[in-house]
């Protein structure tokens, strides 16, 4: 269950499967060291998910490039609700996004998390994600030639 999410968060977050697979191993692998330090008050997806935030950003540290433009994403890693042309240019889109705002964006759409987990699995104040997320969708309003305020895959 939780497996398949992570894998797909992490197409969303670096833009290849291979990675989204090496994402997806080292994320349980250190779920399962640190899962003393879990605290049940907090949603175990939240938690788990702010891992895997932590580890796509060390993998694109360490390969010292941004995401690839929707390179080797499945379908499967867009939004529910748009047609499968539309998903590319989507993930395409998406992938040009500043990191913070990718992120935001794969937790609350590609991922379906409130604004609070999405806070949570980030570690910082809601506004930061509404800030993030205003900024994403003004960004991918451009990307993909739409005018301000008009209608979105994301918009819900």
């Amino acid at each position: 269950m939780f497996g398949d999410r992570v894998y797909r968060m992490g197409i969303v977050l670096l833009g290849r499967r291979e990675e989204a697979k090496d994402l997806a191993q080292e994320v349980f692998l250190r779920a399962f060291k640190a899962l003393p330090a879990w605290k049940p008050a907090a949603a175990f997806s939240t938690w788990l998910y702010g891992i895997a935030l932590n580890v796509a950003r060390e993998f694109r540290r360490r390969a010292g490039r941004e995401v690839s433009e929707g390179e080797d994403a499945p379908e499967t890693a867009a939004p529910e609700g748009i047609g499968a042309a539309e998903r590319m240019g989507v993930l395409e889109a998406v992938a040009r996004l500043p990191d913070r705002q990718r992120e935001v964006v794969a937790l609350r759409y590609f991922r379906g998390l409130s604004t609070e987990e999405a806070a949570g699995a980030l570690g910082v104040p809601e506004g930061t994600v509404k800030s993030n997320l205003f900024k994403a969708m003004e960004n991918l309003r451009r990307i993909l030639g739409e005018p301000p305020g008009g209608g979105s895959p994301f918009t819900s």
